[in-house]
């Protein structure tokens, strides 16, 4: 049957058997590219199949290496060398570059094939090429631009391995993380490092060199003062409170309040006695200095109507035994044996220098004597007038006469009899500078001032009436320069003479020419030889105290044969003191 369907197979072409008997004409057909079939069924002559298209480039080849397709079937075979490296090139071929030695790179360029380079050494910069490595070193040896040392405030610092160490100085300290390096102030920074030297500091600074600078709490509303040394220290003022510059000297820092004297105003000033010794310090007692100092502001001597403005920095002291034989208007060897007041006050010479001291009897007192004889100091006990004054110091007493007066406070003192020696009493609150003793009542003594000897009352030319009775005789001195003089007589004995009767004052040299020539007071008289109570005037000239009784005498002057045994008398007057001879 199989011979027979081949007998019988009638189409063209190569013969196919199935197998099961029958057989079928076959072709070789060709692909769509790569190869081509000619005579594919066999009846022309054998089958022939021929490379075509990429596979024909391919197998046209006739080079080694890198194979490229540069087109439609064109191949390129693209020769690239041991180790070289392979790089896109134009038409799409492919090319070798290399191999690269030790330490090349491949390196591009826009527009153009790379290139196989290595790295160029520069300035300052070391390239080491090795196998599979290149070493880059920084060489600041090299560096123009790069310092190689450094030069420091002490000495120079030169980088080791290219490393250079960052060490803290005095109070500053460094550390470093990362990249960065920290440098922070460390404790205290002192002055010569541009630091304060405090760790803390509140109120005001002042430098001290190089040591640490001060800080000075201030108090709200002070006035700051510059001291010795830059110290700052500060003043509250209260109201009313000046602060009081002089020249150089340093302002007063108002320890005391500014005070009104007589004829001056006085700051920062007090005057204390201790063992016979009369001392002038600042007003809370602390020494007297060119940072403490004391000022008395008075009338000029050198130019009328201006006021002088004195600086006292240093303490003064008066020996009150100097002032023995210095009478102040008293009796001369006769005691003054109860306390009288004495006025501390100052006065200058002709130029408003050399300000100086003094002791004087008037509380008023606003020129110095105009008689250098007139003016005591410890080597001449001169000052015998009530207007009188005496200086603390040795002077050249006719430079200070007529000059100005200020008058800054009281104390009191006594005299001895025969010597004529002074002792200071006990201050107490009446005494002291800005205090007058203006409200103590004083007890006349007996014997002065042209009384006789153990009586308030003078001979006058017969012998003045005594009293055994309880007597009480007193005075005031105020600021002004006004003495009230009172007293109470009682039981007197008898008295002779036609001389009228006169009763002594404690100061003689008052104005009688105020009034008439006489200045009055009123009292009361009890005659004993009557039992009548009669009110009595008196009056003051420049013999003293009278009583003018026109009742019982008819010139009206009562004189001293006109006293009988018990007659009492009362009165007082008020005397206007001079304040100059």
């Amino acid at each position: 049957m199989a011979t027979q369907n081949a007998i019988n197979l009638k189409a063209s072409g190569l013969a196919s058997y199935d197998g099961a008997g029958t057989f079928a004409g076959r072709t070789i057909q060709q692909p769509a590219a790569g190869i081509t079939v000619a005579n594919g069924d066999g009846v022309s002559g054998d089958p022939t199949l021929a490379l075509a298209d990429d596979l024909a480039a391919v197998e046209g080849l006739s080079g080694s290496g890198v194979i490229t397709r540069t087109g439609t079937s064109a191949w390129a075979a693209n020769s690239i060398a041991d180790r070289a490296v392979v790089v896109g090139d134009t038409g799409n071929t492919v090319q070798g570059i290399g191999p690269l030695a030790d330490g090349e790179l491949l390196i591009g360029a826009t527009g153009g094939a790379p290139a196989a380079a290595a790295l160029t050494a520069g300035t300052a910069v070391d390239i080491t090429n090795g196998t599979n490595s290149i070493t880059i070193d920084f060489d600041v040896t090299e560096a123009a631009d790069i310092p190689t040392s450094f030069t420091t405030d002490s000495g120079t610092a030169t980088p080791a391995a290219n490393s250079l160490a960052i060490s803290g100085g005095t109070n500053i300290a460094t550390s470093g993380t990362g990249a960065a390096v920290t440098i922070d102030f460390d404790g205290t920074l002192p002055v010569a490092s541009g630091g304060t030297g405090a760790t803390t500091l509140t109120g005001v600074l002042t430098g001290n060199g190089t040591s640490a600078v001060t800080a000075s709490a201030v108090t709200e509303h002070s006035v700051l003062l510059g001291g010795a040394s830059n110290a700052v220290s500060e003043v509250a003022l209260g109201l009313g409170d000046l602060l009081i510059g002089a020249n150089s000297a340093a302002p007063n820092d108002l320890t005391s309040w500014m005070q009104a004297g007589n004829n001056c105003w006085f700051w920062n000033l007090s005057f204390t006695h201790s063992a016979g010794t009369l001392t002038l310090a600042g007003a809370d007692g602390t020494a007297l200095s060119s940072t403490n100092p004391g000022f008395v502001a008075m009338a000029s001597n050198a130019t009328a109507g201006r006021i002088v403005l004195h600086t006292i920095t240093a303490n003064d002291t008066l020996t009150v035994s100097d002032m023995t034989g210095s009478l102040f208007g008293t009796t001369d060897a006769v005691a003054w044996g109860n306390a009288m007041p004495l006025y501390v006050g100052f006065m200058a010479d002709a130029s408003d220098a050399n300000l100086e001291p003094i002791i004087c009897r008037l509380p008023h007192l606003k020129t110095s004597p105009a008689t250098s004889t007139d003016i005591g100091d410890p080597s001449a006990a001169t000052a015998d007038e009530e207007w009188s004054v005496f200086a603390w110091n040795d002077i050249t007493e006719a430079n200070y006469t007529s000059k100005q007066v200020g008058i800054i406070g009281s104390l009191r003192a006594t005299k001895a009899v025969t010597t004529n020696a002074w002792t200071l009493t006990a201050l107490d609150a009446l005494d002291g500078a800005g205090k007058w003793n203006d409200s103590r009542a004083f007890t006349m003594v007996t014997g002065n001032n042209g009384a006789a000897s153990g009586k308030y009352w003078a001979d006058n030319g017969g012998t003045a009436p005594s009293f055994s009775g309880a007597n009480e005789v007193y005075y005031w001195i105020s600021k002004d320069g006004r003495c009230q003089y009172a007293w109470r007589f009682n039981t007197s004995s008898a008295a002779s003479g036609t001389g009228a009767g006169i009763l002594e004052p404690p100061y003689r040299h008052y104005d009688s020419s105020a009034i008439n020539l006489t200045i009055f007071g009123v009292g009361q008289m009890r005659d004993s030889s009557s039992s009548v109570e009669r009110t009595i005037m008196y009056y003051a000239n420049s013999t003293g105290i009278s009583l003018y009784v026109p009742t019982l005498v008819a010139s009206g002057v009562f004189p001293n044969n006109n006293f009988d045994t018990g007659d009492n008398f009362r009165g007082s007057i008020i005397l206007p003191l001079l304040d100059k001879e």
